[in-house]
């Protein structure tokens, strides 16, 4: 892999996800959909491991992980 590839890599991955990016990447991930309470909750959880929001703070479709 050239360094490039490596920093468009790097690029891509520190970039803000939001609800309905998270849920197609689970999706595609699990090879299955997987029911809306259990992926509010992950997107919600990983969120508030990065940070920038708090657990109890409503789902919006424009938040970003």
């Amino acid at each position: 892999m050239s360094l490039s590839n490596v920093k468009q890599m790097q690029d891509v991955l520190n970039q803000p996800i939001d609800y309905d990016g998270f849920q197609l990447f689970m999706a595609t991930y699990l090879e299955n959909d997987i029911p809306e309470e259990l992926c509010q909750h992950l997107f919600t959880s990983f969120k508030s491991k990065t940070g920038r929001c708090s657990p109890d703070q409503p789902r919006a479709g424009s938040s970003l992980l």
